[in-house]
């Protein structure tokens, strides 16, 4: 468990999403995978999707995406976002005093309203790793 999360007061009401995008370099192939915990670390789901060929940049956001409306259908008003891509956290945080041009945001930004309390945080790999092994899974089955 990442210290920023064992010191953290809002892990008491928080649902967790932890992503990951994996490429597999030969051919080059791309999936997106996460694990939604609840407050008190249990485990509530995991998921993963092989993308085929798309950037790694929009495999975190479909699974940003993706997390956001398996959380819409559980009610969940408060969300915890960590993912490995300072890129995708920055372009999601600059897109809402900018117009974005990435239909994946404006959803995004769209899901995040409707949630009310929410945060994004960057998560290093080696602190992920759970996410990750369900990640490379959808590799198995291209599915």
């Amino acid at each position: 468990m990442p210290s920023s999360q064992r010191s953290s007061d809002k892990t008491e009401s928080w649902a967790h999403l932890y992503l990951d995008g994996a490429v597999k370099v030969d051919p080059r192939d791309v999936a997106v995978g996460g694990v939604i915990r609840d407050n008190k670390w249990r485990w509530i789901l995991g998921f993963n999707r092989w993308l085929g060929q798309c950037s790694v940049f929009n495999a975190e956001l479909w699974g940003i995406l993706d997390d956001m409306l398996l959380l819409q259908n559980r009610r969940c008003d408060r969300v915890l976002i960590w993912t490995e891509s300072t890129k995708v956290l920055q372009a999601i945080h600059e897109a809402f005093s900018l117009t974005s041009f990435s239909a994946l945001i404006r959803c995004i930004h769209k899901l995040l309203q409707e949630v009310g309390h929410w945060e994004l945080e960057y998560i290093p790999r080696e602190e992920n790793l759970e996410a990750d092994s369900i990640t490379n899974m959808a590799f198995v089955k291209n599915e």
